[in-house]
């Protein structure tokens, strides 16, 4: 967290104002927040805090859950996304000016590719990409995720992953988040090492004085802008947002710190959105109705072979006080003069278990497709082996149309926000390399070259191919066709689309490029 720093003027409100406007957010948030808890209990019971402040969880296994096809559908499609979108294992985006007649500079390039190489190393050394990993487990199953990032003075920037439930959002006219409350419990030994004996309330210290180190202590942490914000005055009185941390619960009208951010530091990626909503719709969500049905089931067909192994049995009332051995191969004696009124089933178990098992499948393949394991497993999970490259390209195109939506608004709420702020973070610790001289004043764009981003794109390359193998049987017909094609341009905007670097290229790109512009990349002054 940034260091505690007083702020002496502004429109600070007492800590009641905050806690009616918790109060006011949690109203907001409430009709989700029931659905959130029923996404946890049926998909993953470790995700989200639903419990009063304070409790924790006393087991992270659920009753409700019997099949676990929605868990394991939920952890592939968080494992494709992370690594389809920001896998730690290759570059998933890359650096440029923004003026196209700078492209060439090399001295330019070198020091881009430089800021590229520092940021990928503090990004791998920092806890991000695992964070990252559960902010999209996060996003797939409650269509909302949360992460601060931090100042950290061991790994230059920290990633803090928030769970469902211990959040409340608020947007601004624009409907961009920029406003984060959350909850935030911690013992009171943790406390102290966290914020220092000085800023807590009397209350705190008394627990420690009476050896009370372990009781949970709950802290509010507002983030929201700073309406005494200047652009040219960046002391924590008039930064854009201001961070505000108070005992929850303390008697104490006191706050505990008194910070703030020059970028809003919490990234919110919401899956999909409805008008002006807040939080998001996720494919949890959509597969939750079958989720429950599947449950259902298992529990009936487990039923029904429970019945058919061990039926419920009646015997005659003379039997009452004789041994009944249900053991395989155990014998149950009786005076066969009774014989007729013998040990029988009470009713016959006639379920079809092959229909309830298909019916089963028929649900799991529908959870499947909902959270895209087709599209993640479109080629090795394909038992047809005669499929044409013409038939692949077609359903990957389909898909990727499908998903296209979800990655633009990730690239929007998640990436760009992302960068910016590692940008920001870096220059200010001094770990980017100072601009060539002639290029102090030069504005840096970025392209994402993650695997999902150049499968988006190879859409727009099988139709450049297509059109140009019409072309050449157009030309068979007549010749001079050839010469409506710019072949030279061609070349330059399917490399484009395909994440080919410019070095390798030796020309320039068109001006339309795919790229998403970042006006907050600008090199140090």
């Amino acid at each position: 967290m940034p260091p505690s720093s007083p702020i002496t003027t502004g429109t600070i409100k007492n800590k009641q104002y905050y806690l009616q406007r918790l109060q006011q957010m949690n109203t907001e948030r409430e009709p989700y927040f029931k659905l959130w808890r029923e996404l946890s209990d049926y998909i993953r019971p470790d995700r989200g805090r639903f419990l009063q402040s304070g409790q924790k969880k006393a087991t992270l296994l659920s009753k409700k859950i019997l099949d676990s096809t929605g868990t394991l559908a939920v952890r592939s499609l968080a494992s494709g996304m992370m690594a389809g979108i920001t896998s730690p294992a290759r570059p998933w985006f890359k650096l440029e000016p923004t003026d196209q007649s700078l492209k060439q500079s090399p001295v330019l390039s070198r020091w881009i590719k430089e800021i590229e190489k520092n940021m990928m190393d503090v990004f791998a050394r920092s806890n991000l990409y695992n964070a990252l990993h559960t902010l999209y487990g996060e996003l797939v199953i409650f269509g909302t995720a949360v992460m601060i990032i931090d100042n950290d003075a061991q790994d230059v920037l920290r990633a803090y992953p928030l769970t469902a439930g211990e959040y409340y959002l608020g947007m601004n006219g624009r409907q961009e988040v920029d406003t984060l409350y959350r909850e935030m419990t911690m013992t009171a030994a943790q406390a102290v090492d966290q914020f220092g004996k000085e800023t807590l309330s009397r209350d705190v210290l008394d627990m420690l004085e009476s050896g009370k180190d372990s009781a949970n202590i709950v802290f509010v942490h507002v983030i929201e802008p700073n309406p005494d914000a200047k652009p040219n005055m960046m002391d924590v009185d008039h930064m854009p947002f201001r961070s505000i941390i108070f005992e929850k619960n303390g008697q104490e009208d006191r706050f505990t710190r008194i910070s703030g951010y020059r970028e809003f530091p919490a990234l919110c990626p919401r899956w999909s959105l409805t008008g002006n909503e807040i939080y998001g719709f996720s494919p949890g969500m959509e597969a939750l109705p079958d989720i429950k049905q599947l449950q259902h089931e298992q529990r009936k067909k487990g039923q029904a072979i429970d019945k058919k192994v061990s039926p419920p049995l009646q015997a005659p009332t003379t039997m009452k006080q004789s041994a009944v051995n249900g053991l395989p191969g155990g014998v149950t004696f009786y005076d066969e003069t009774r014989q007729q009124n013998g040990i029988r089933p009470t009713y016959e178990v006639t379920l079809s278990l092959s229909e309830l098992a298909a019916d089963i499948q028929e649900v799991q393949r529908r959870i499947g497709r909902i959270f895209y394991e087709d599209l993640f497993l479109m080629i090795a999970g394909n038992g047809d082996k005669s499929m044409t490259a013409r038939e692949v390209e077609e359903r990957h195109e389909e898909k990727m149309l499908m998903l296209g939506p979800v990655l633009e608004r990730l690239h929007n709420e998640l990436l760009d926000p992302l960068i910016q702020r590692g940008f920001a973070v870096m220059k200010r610790a001094g770990i980017l390399p100072p601009p060539p001289a002639g290029f102090e004043n030069t504005d840096i764009k970025v392209e994402y070259v993650s695997l999902m981003a150049q499968a988006q794109r190879s859409v727009d390359t099988f139709k450049v191919e297509r059109f140009i193998d019409f072309m050449q049987r157009a030309m068979v017909l007549q010749p001079d066709l050839a010469t409506t094609i710019d072949l030279s341009d061609t070349v330059t905007e399917v490399a484009g689309l395909m994440g080919v670097r410019q070095s390798v290229m030796g020309g320039h790109r068109q001006e339309d490029d795919p790229f998403i512009e970042l006006a907050a990349l600008q090199t140090p002054q």
